[in-house]
């Protein structure tokens, strides 16, 4: 991705950029790999710290390529919720896991600086 294409807000009007079929598929094969390995170990203990935190991650990259490059945006808004929840559970089971506040920083502070934001 060419940063300069995002410096501005015009990117939001302009169309989807196309990277390709075969990219397209290999981004979602590689998340598809990182959600089953994830889920196999949530499903061993709801409670892996590590396993939430990596699904977060994938959700929160997945959230930014389907925004920039896909131009889903519901899609994307679901993908970074996904990845809030995620990393605020970790949050709740590891309060020490600093790396999970990230996220969750990125979207309190979208809610109260951009336009219609919640400000309390």
């Amino acid at each position: 991705m060419n940063t300069g294409e995002y410096a501005n807000d015009s990117f939001v009007a302009t169309a989807a950029s196309s990277r390709g079929p075969k990219v397209q598929q290999r981004i979602k094969e590689l998340v598809e790999t990182a959600r089953g390995l994830e889920e196999k170990r949530l499903a061993a203990n709801a409670k892996d710290v590590d396993a939430l935190y990596a699904r977060g991650v994938t959700r929160g990259q997945l959230s930014t390529y389907t925004a920039l490059v896909e131009r889903s945006w519901y899609s994307a808004l679901k993908s970074a919720v996904g990845a809030r929840k995620d990393h605020e559970q970790v949050l709740e089971l590891s309060p020490t896991t600093t790396d999970a506040k990230l996220i969750v920083g990125a979207h309190n502070y979208v809610l109260v600086v951009c336009p219609g934001g919640s400000k309390s």
